[in-house]
């Protein structure tokens, strides 16, 4: 089974430099731009029996490109939705760091901001979703998965075993391409945060 996982185009979230997570901003006209480009370069190499998308804006425009060249099977599932950033969502950056300060030692897995979730509340719920997936899907040979940055970071994170206490981040560019092959229960990295698609 091969598993592709993909971070959506640019947003206006990115123009305004404020906190997106839960904010639902769309694909700016680059976002649609490299989603188009993405969808055309990953046609022509993959066919996934399955696309499960974030059912979120920007994730929902990224999929709609992939959906043009690719004739796969479509599930939305929420909890592939980026971190819920509670009263961070839209926030301005600089005001962010004035009403919620990051303390020192980083704020501890369990603690969430103000109507949000926190960091380990986050990581079971990609879990749970991932599980569900390679169960339901398991005899499928190619899987694609449209996310967001922090929740890929825990989907590679959860693929490869890593423990949340490793703190091990995966940064994804925007539309970061993945892809992990699991074969006889062993998991092999094939490519992280593949962007260079013009050949």
């Amino acid at each position: 089974m091969y598993i592709y996982i993909l971070r959506h185009g640019e947003t206006e979230a990115d123009l305004l430099d404020v906190h997106e997570g839960r904010a639902d901003y769309p694909l700016t006209t680059k976002g649609h731009f490299q989603a188009s480009k993405m969808a055309k370069y990953f046609s022509i190499r993959y066919q996934p029996d399955v696309i499960i998308s974030s059912p979120m804006t920007r994730t929902r425009q990224t999929t709609e490109h992939i959906l043009k060249f690719c004739n796969a099977k479509l599930e939305f599932d929420e909890r592939l939705m980026e971190w819920n950033n509670g009263l961070l969502a839209g926030m301005d950056r600089t005001e962010a760091m004035a009403k919620f300060p990051l303390p020192s030692n980083g704020r501890p897995i369990t603690e969430a901001i103000e109507e949000g979730e926190s960091e380990l509340a986050f990581r079971h719920r990609v879990e749970e979703a991932m599980f569900d997936i390679l169960e339901k899907y398991k005899n499928c040979h190619q899987i694609l998965i449209v996310s967001h940055g922090g929740t890929i970071s825990h989907i590679l994170n959860i693929l490869l075993n890593h423990s949340i206490n490793e703190r091990i981040l995966f940064p994804t560019s925007d539309v970061g391409l993945h892809c992990i092959e699991i074969k006889n229960e062993k998991k092999i990295v094939h490519f992280i945060n593949l962007t260079s698609i013009d050949s």
